[in-house]
Parts: C-alpha cells; sequence; structure tokens
C-alpha cells in the first residue's frame, strides 16, 4: 500500500504536468498545497465530520478514485471538474471546503456543512 505522501505527490505531480505551469494562479494553488502538507498548524476536525466528509467525497461523482482526488485532468469524463486537492488530506482540515458546494451545490453530493 502507497503512503498518504507519495499518493498526494502523485497528484499534484499530475496537476502540474497538464496544467500551464508559468500560469500564476496554479503556482499560487501548488503553494497553498505544500503548505498544508507540510506547515500545517496541526488543527484537524472531528472523527465524525472526518467520516463524513470522506464519505461525502467517496461518494461524488467527481471524486477520482486512482489519485484520491477531488476530480481529474486525467478523467474524460469529470475534465474541468472539482478542485484536484487530495482528499485524505483536504476532509481533515477545518477550513476546508468542498467544491461542489461553493461551485454547483447538489442536494446529493457534497459535504452540506
Amino acid at each position: 500500500m502507497r503512503s498518504n505522501k507519495f499518493q498526494f505527490f502523485c497528484a499534484l505531480a499530475v496537476a502540474a504536468a497538464v496544467s500551464d505551469i508559468l500560469d500564476p494562479v496554479t503556482w499560487k494553488i501548488a503553494k497553498s498545497l505544500l503548505k498544508v502538507w507540510f506547515w500545517r498548524s496541526g488543527d484537524v476536525v472531528k472523527a465524525m465530520q472526518f467520516i463524513k466528509r470522506s464519505a461525502a467525497c467517496r461518494a461524488c461523482p467527481v471524486f477520482y478514485k486512482p489519485l484520491q482526488t477531488c476530480g481529474s485532468p486525467l478523467d474524460k469524463d469529470t475534465r474541468g471538474l472539482g478542485c484536484y486537492c487530495y482528499l485524505p488530506e483536504k476532509v481533515k482540515l477545518p477550513e476546508s471546503r468542498c467544491w461542489l458546494d461553493e461551485h454547483s451545490p447538489h442536494r446529493d453530493y457534497g459535504w452540506h456543512e
């Protein structure tokens, strides 16, 4: 079984490879992801919220199982959807928000927080 850190870097590498790496927005997102991964404050959500968020992500049609990300440029059916965040880490962070809730609220999918 691969470690979360390895899967995170695979997801980040895929996102960087298919994006315009000279775009300032892309660099800002990459910097934020690395900051969250390495310099996280230590605050995490409670166990029930973690379980609820994780289950919602895995049930979502935007979830890309091979990389465990919110969408993926590699998935032709959902290309352009999702934030491409690595969900095993994102669901732990109290300040995180569901991409679907923010961009296209849906009755059956999302965190609904």
